[in-house]
């Protein structure tokens, strides 16, 4: 059996990735190129190299937008959510579960109840309990902007979620608006529940960053730091801003990291965002993984997509999904790395996914979009496979990852081609 490898080499190491079942090995150039054929099979299967892929399709994450209604408008919003929603068009709790049962095959499904604004449902509560009850409450996490959650909301809901993740672009901008959240944060510290802040980066909040990774700090948040795609209202903003893309991002990293540095916040919870762990796929999760559901029962196969025509199903009318969606050329070539036609010649190809699957390639500025946003993956993938160490400790990793996106200097040679072994 002839067993297909990527291989990617900078001048001093070699990495080998099976692509099909995403196992990978880096070793050191030198070395590598002296190995005989039978060495090199020993080494691919010892690090399981040379397995068969698992093709057995579930979905791990499960998104429940249980409203389109929202107390606010933000500009970057996919959805385009707002107060103009009517909330009572929404599904009842009832098919909610339904959907749940439909859906979530798995025991370890992650279940994220999202919107919309969740809270501006009136039965939230006994949802919540329904589904913990199902999946248990460690495995929900509640999106929420936060504004709604008083005392007696978080009294309810507090037994039945494990993580609740705030979007707080809005808040950090506004003292008065602060005060009353940060009496939020601390109650919700107080029951238990995990709490991780959610952070879209634009060129308008980047500047509250600092402000924002403060707030994480200070009530031991996860944080997740976010730069605006050209999704819903988010295919708004100008040319500029997306042919800019890399220096926002570059800017965003290096305030991050200045951050955990100067306050030695090297094991804190929200310095974890920006570990650099190289996970390659041969898919994104919108290829089988994902599903979420709308509250009129479409079901798409990411959380940031309602093009209706990668539908998947509408639980209303058709309670399977057909296996055949996962088949057509238009699906794959959103969802499957090698398929995405603007990504075969990158030399990071399956360490990258390629741009995200949700983006329409149609879009007026998406070239100056990729472009952009592709020079600083790049970069940011270089320092994850040829710079990181394993030996470093967390200090010396955020210290070296600083100082390799300072140094404009540093030559990133990297060439990908198919190394065939027999096994």
């Amino acid at each position: 059996m002839e067993i297909r490898l990527q291989k990617y080499t900078s001048d001093e190491s070699v990495i080998l990735l099976n692509s099909q079942n995403e196992r990978w090995i880096k070793v050191n150039r030198e070395k590598y190129e002296k190995l005989d054929e039978g060495s090199k099979k020993k080494l691919l299967e010892s690090y399981g190299l040379a397995k068969s892929a698992n093709e057995k399709r579930k979905f791990r994450s499960v998104y429940l937008f249980l409203t389109h209604h929202c107390n606010m408008a933000c500009d970057f919003c996919f959805l385009q959510c707002s107060p103009d929603i009517e909330i009572e068009k929404d599904f009842d709790s009832e098919k909610i579960m339904k959907y749940y049962d439909l859906l979530c095959s798995s025991p370890d499904t992650k279940l994220v109840v999202t919107g919309g604004e969740p809270l501006s449902r009136p039965d939230i509560k006994d949802i919540l309990k329904c589904l913990s009850e199902k999946v248990g409450k460690e495995r929900i996490i509640l999106q929420t902007n936060g504004l709604l959650l008083n005392g007696e909301k978080l009294d309810q809901i507090k037994d039945h979620i494990g993580c609740i993740e705030m979007s707080i672009e809005n808040v950090v901008r506004d003292e008065k608006l602060l005060a009353s959240m940060e009496k939020r944060y601390a109650a919700i510290n107080a029951t238990g529940c995990v709490l991780s802040f959610s952070y879209v980066i634009d060129s308008d909040s980047e500047e509250y960053l600092k402000a924002a990774l403060e707030l994480a700090d200070k009530y031991d948040a996860y944080f997740q730091m976010r730069f605006v795609e050209p999704i819903g209202n988010g295919a708004g903003y100008s040319l500029d801003m997306w042919e800019n893309q890399d220096r926002l991002m570059k800017k965003s990293y290096l305030t991050f990291l200045d951050y955990v540095i100067d306050n030695k916040g090297f094991d804190r919870r929200y310095s974890a965002v920006i570990d650099n762990a190289l996970i390659p796929r041969e898919k994104c999760g919108g290829f089988g993984e994902v599903a979420a559901v709308h509250p009129n029962g479409d079901v798409f196969p990411c959380g940031n997509i309602v093009d209706k025509n990668m539908l998947l199903t509408n639980l209303e009318e058709e309670e399977t999904i057909d296996g055949s969606y996962y088949d057509r050329d238009d699906v794959k070539s959103r969802f499957v790395t090698g398929e995405k036609k603007e990504c075969l010649n990158c030399e990071y190809l399956y360490f990258c996914n390629g741009i995200c699957g949700a983006i329409d390639r149609r879009y007026e500025y998406f070239a100056a979009y990729k472009k952009s946003t592709c020079r600083m993956k790049k970069d940011l993938l270089y320092f994850g496979m040829f710079v990181k160490k394993d030996s470093w400790s967390r200090e010396e990793y955020f210290r070296s990852y600083r100082a390799f996106l300072m140094n404009e200097d540093i030559e990133k040679k990297v060439k990908r081609d198919v190394e065939k072994i027999c096994i």
